[in-house]
């Protein structure tokens, strides 16, 4: 995943890259200022026929007014993914891979003159897990791995029911029913 990496934006024709994400978010920062602005990522997927589609939705949350929504929807051989917690964990990969491209190319393109740590530290991340903590739930056995993943990264995250990114945005387009 990089900068390149190219999301649709529900409802348009336009599709928008990495890079034109973090523009979208410092507008909003200096609209609307960044302490109201979160960024939740979170992945879901969707078996259809022999293929599994996993969608990765990228929301800029701002509390009380709603949100922009950018996702990237990937097919893939549902052979590669027959066991759930592979699935699961794929997932998860791919939320956190997102996040820290993000970051990543964030710091690389500030301005010198800005304050880029006291920006990044600022940016307002989350990640929510398509896991569920009820062990009645097949998601469950890997909860403990993608916890222990996201705070080993340093990342704030969710899962079931918080996990909304997930659970909610992500699961809409991995099943089709939004564009």
């Amino acid at each position: 995943m990089d900068e390149t990496t190219v999301f649709s934006i529900p409802g348009k024709k336009t599709k928008v890259t990495l890079q034109g994400i973090i523009d979208i978010y410092k507008r909003e920062c200096a609209t609307h200022g960044q302490k109201n602005i979160k960024l939740i990522v979170g992945t879901d997927s969707q078996r259809v026929g022999k293929n599994v589609f996993l969608t990765t939705a990228f929301t800029l949350y701002r509390q009380g007014k709603g949100g922009r929504i950018f996702y990237l929807r990937r097919k893939r051989d549902a052979k590669r993914y027959s066991v759930i917690a592979t699935r699961l964990l794929k997932e998860a990969e791919y939320t956190i891979n997102i996040t820290q491209a993000f970051i990543s190319l964030l710091q690389n393109q500030m301005d010198v003159g800005e304050n880029v740590n006291d920006f990044v530290t600022n940016v307002r991340f989350e990640v929510h897990f398509d896991a569920n903590p009820d062990v009645m739930h097949a998601s469950n056995q890997i909860v403990h791995a993608v916890s222990g993943w996201a705070n080993g990264m340093g990342l704030e995250y969710h899962i079931k029911p918080e996990a909304w990114g997930a659970s909610t945005v992500a699961d809409k387009f991995a099943q089709g029913k939004a564009r």
